[in-house]
Parts: structure tokens; sequence; C-alpha cells
């Protein structure tokens, strides 16, 4: 299976003044956002199951996921068949775009972006536009 999205591709990028690990905010939200969806792999959904409850539970984010459990990678195998369809859809496509126009403004660069629930409710919102949207042409076909 491919991989989708690593720390390490975001880390040349990162201000040397914050740790690593903020290059993979954007994913840590995405990540939340297929375990809410119930998205994510049946390997993760049985072999982690603690993290994930934790996650839903808001008491971890899923940047620490991402970090421990998932060895700072994000791919294909982190999904179930559905989440894979629409991840390679959107967050090849469009996802960046989105997170950048949502946050742009609100930080010099968006590894500053606080890793953060209030945060992730914000770009939720538009994952969630974003997943009716591929529903419904899905539906039409």
């Amino acid at each position: 299976m491919e991989t989708i999205d690593r720390i390490d591709w975001h880390t040349d990028d990162i201000p040397e003044s914050l740790p690593a690990e903020k290059a993979a905010i954007h994913i840590g939200f995405y990540l939340t956002w297929v375990i809410e969806n119930k998205m994510i792999s049946e390997e993760h959904a049985k072999g982690s199951q603690e993290v994930i409850s934790r996650i839903k539970n808001k008491e971890i984010t899923a940047l620490e996921f991402l970090v421990n459990n998932c060895d700072g990678k994000f791919s294909e195998s982190d999904l179930n068949q559905e989440g894979l369809a629409f991840t390679l859809g959107y967050y090849e496509d469009d996802y960046l775009d989105d997170f950048d126009t949502l946050f742009g403004d609100s930080v010099e660069h968006f590894y500053e972006l606080e890793d953060s629930w209030p945060n992730y409710e914000k770009i939720k919102k538009v994952i969630d536009k974003r997943f009716a949207e591929w529903k419904s042409r899905r539906s039409r076909r």
C-alpha cells in the first residue's frame, strides 16, 4: 500500500523553533476525522482500540496516534475501503488547499497552528462538506 503523507515530508519546511511533529498537524486533524467517521482500517480499529477511544473522548489528538501507532506515516493501509476511496480523491487533491484557506490567515506558517480540538472542529466542517459532496457525486453514477 502507498504512503499518502508522512511527517518527514514536511520537516524541511518547518521553522527550527518548532518541534518536528508540528509538521504533521494537518495529518493529525485528517486522521481524527477518519477515526470519528469510522473509516480507519480494521487493523487499527482492533489493534489500537485504546488509543482510538482516547481520541474519540478528546483525551489526546490523533497526532499522538500518528507518531506512536503509524510511525509518522499516513498510508492507504490505515484506511478502510470507503476512507481510502474518499482520501485518494480529496486528500491528495484538495485537502491542503482547504487547510491553507481555512488557517492561512491565522498563522504565518501553518505548522505554527495549535494542535487543538477547536482547530480540529473548524477543519472538520470543511472535510464533512467535501465528504458530502463526494458521496453525492458517487450516488449519481
